[in-house]
């Protein structure tokens, strides 16, 4: 039974529901939590102990109304030369965030654009997160003012020169 559970890992993942899914009773996580093979990071999240924790993709599992902006999208989508100190979410009016670990997270919440740019793009550990897009990126560095001018400049160069949209870029700017 428990090489059937680890069977149904997702990238080191395991999910209860899966496990539901395929009429294996759940007291078997619980022994295998036990027995130190695997390790639960969310509500119905396990991850095999060989694997590193993706914090970016189990806080989305968590809150799935996060969508990761500003400096950490830009992060994502390779539009600056920097790393993650904290993380930058976005979140609609009247949404919980008390799941997040606000020392690392800062949480933004954005009435009337929120779903504008959203797509799901992979973390470097090959999870898939929502996360702005690059055209969004860019009309959020002159809107927010969120960062310094040289991850300005360098988000600027690395979009006109590998990613253009001009349309989108001007449909989102308006």
């Amino acid at each position: 039974m428990f090489d059937k559970i680890l069977n149904l890992n997702n990238n080191g993942y395991i999910f209860t529901k899966e496990i539901v899914k395929n009429n294996i009773p759940t007291i078997y996580l619980t022994r295998l939590v036990r027995q130190g093979l695997i390790k639960k990071v969310a509500a119905g999240v396990y991850i095999l102990n060989d694997y590193i924790e993706d914090e970016l993709y189990i806080n989305y599992l968590k809150n799935k109304d996060l969508i990761y902006t500003n400096n950490t999208a830009l992060y994502l989508q390779n539009l600056t030369p920097k790393q993650l100190i904290n993380y930058e979410v976005n979140f609609p009016y009247g949404k919980n965030t008390s799941k997040l670990d606000h020392f690392e997270y800062k949480v933004l919440r954005n009435k009337t654009l929120y779903n504008l740019g959203k797509e799901f793009i992979l973390t470097p550990m090959g999870n898939s997160v929502p996360c702005y897009d690059k055209e969004r990126c860019i009309c959020n560095l002159f809107l927010n003012n969120f960062c310094d001018d040289e991850v300005k400049s360098f988000a600027i160069r690395e979009y006109k020169n590998y990613y253009l949209d001009i349309i989108k870029l001007y449909e989102y700017a308006k």
